[in-house]
């Protein structure tokens, strides 16, 4: 990464840093880290269940722990680093993450994986709270839409790449339940060396100013509510699958142990493509085809779960995750336009709070609605709060007001 000596006057002691550019790629590189842990769980999850014999319900309950404990780390020290700085802000946020880590990699029953999640949730919201915010600050052109897809992508990047790469792991390396632990830990540690050479980019002065304060939403609240309706429709898509992505290929007819984890990086890869692909366009466009878009593909999913079709199962898989996509970056877009620099953090926090609030509920109910009504049946359900979730975001961007700011 490249270097600059020329830092802010607040940056500390050190004689060089990296340059706002370095600094950019260094919390894009962080975003990946720390979502590709999250996700490396997804094909371990049936070797737990095995192993330590607990039912799908319980399964939810491990799969939300992460997402509460996001939600509450949000809550609490959302605002973090608008108060200390990004750089601090990053550097116990990442040790953190590798306590889970260890955590996990060493557990010998559901307690001790509870745990780790939770752990893991807590801290990986703090990285994600203070990267949405690092991102804008570090851009260097100061380009808000360039920021939101950069961070959008590096989520969607990480959540792809930790099950695919898990999967081969667990197909094919020794220790399935400790490698994948082993990697993160490792780029964790580079991410680590990585922040004590970042750029600072909020000043002394502005830390004093902002003090202690609770997340809320931007001025315009029915612009922020459409935009959390492209998060809520592309979360709980990657919700389902990355809970349940060994069953749906196994469901849809596709066997094996790394199938699982080729699932779930098929739909979120096609999350990560499709914005790159479509970068330019606006955001209330986006919002309004992406949900239409994902609502389509899981048409597709419930239909080919019903007649056993992996062709059809993966082709919709790719149409679900390109339209969650599409709604994810007009949401993530839309926000940080709506934001005031002097509380991004607060806003980029509050609408990250959304996000995971999408995580947990079909991470708590996937289990029960699988027992009680099988695979098929929550596909179905989730057929139908994607499609009212588009009802809802085309409704909302006729609306004069909203379509004049978006």
């Amino acid at each position: 990464m490249p270097r600059s000596t020329a830092g802010h006057p607040y940056d500390g002691p050190l004689r060089w840093r990296l340059s706002r550019r370095g600094g950019f790629w260094l919390v894009v590189f962080l975003v990946f880290t720390g979502l590709l842990g999250s996700y490396s769980l997804t094909p371990l999850y049936p070797i737990y269940q095995e192993r330590w014999h607990f039912s799908d319900v319980m399964l939810s309950v491990a799969f939300a722990c992460y997402s509460l404990g996001t939600i509450v780390s949000l809550l609490v020290a959302g605002s973090l680093s608008d108060r200390i700085g990004r750089r601090k802000a990053f550097v116990p946020a990442l040790l953190g993450v590798a306590a889970s880590m260890l955590v996990l990699a060493f557990a010998v029953d559901l307690p001790m994986l509870l745990t780790g999640r939770a752990l893991q949730g807590v801290f990986t919201g703090i990285i994600n709270g203070t990267a949405g915010a690092a991102l804008m600050d570090l851009q260097p052109r100061g380009d808000r839409r360039v920021a939101a897809l950069a961070n959008s992508t590096s989520i969607a990047v990480g959540s792809a790449f930790g099950p695919l790469i898990a999967g081969l792991l667990v197909a094919h390396a020794p220790s399935p339940t400790l490698t994948p632990y082993l990697l993160v830990l490792l780029l964790l540690a580079i991410g680590l060396l990585g922040v004590t050479v970042m750029p600072e980019t909020v000043p002394p002065e502005a830390r004093i100013a902002t003090g202690r304060r609770r997340l809320r939403a931007p001025d315009d609240r029915a612009g922020f509510a459409v935009a959390c309706l492209g998060a809520l429709a592309c979360n709980a898509s990657m919700s389902l699958y990355a809970e349940f992505g060994t069953p749906l290929a196994a469901q849809a007819h596709l066997h094996g142990r790394s199938m699982g984890g080729l699932v779930v990086f098929v739909m979120f890869a096609a999350i990560g493509i499709v914005q790159l692909l479509l970068r330019r366009v606006q955001p209330l466009p986006a919002l309004v085809s992406g949900t239409l878009v994902v609502t389509l593909g899981w048409a597709g999913i419930t239909l080919a779960l019903i007649v056993h079709q992996p062709a059809l199962f993966l082709s919709a898989t790719v149409i679900a995750g390109a339209g969650a996509g599409l709604a994810l970056m007009g949401g993530t877009a839309a926000v940080n336009h709506l934001a005031a620099p002097e509380r991004r953090a607060e806003a980029v926090s509050f609408y990250l709070v959304v996000m995971f609030c999408a995580l947990a509920g079909p991470g708590i109910g996937g289990g029960a609605l699988t027992q009680a009504i099988h695979l098929t049946g929550a596909a179905t359900v989730m057929l139908v709060t994607t499609a009212v979730i588009a009802l809802a975001t085309f409704v909302g961007a006729r609306r004069p007001r909203i379509a004049a700011t978006l």
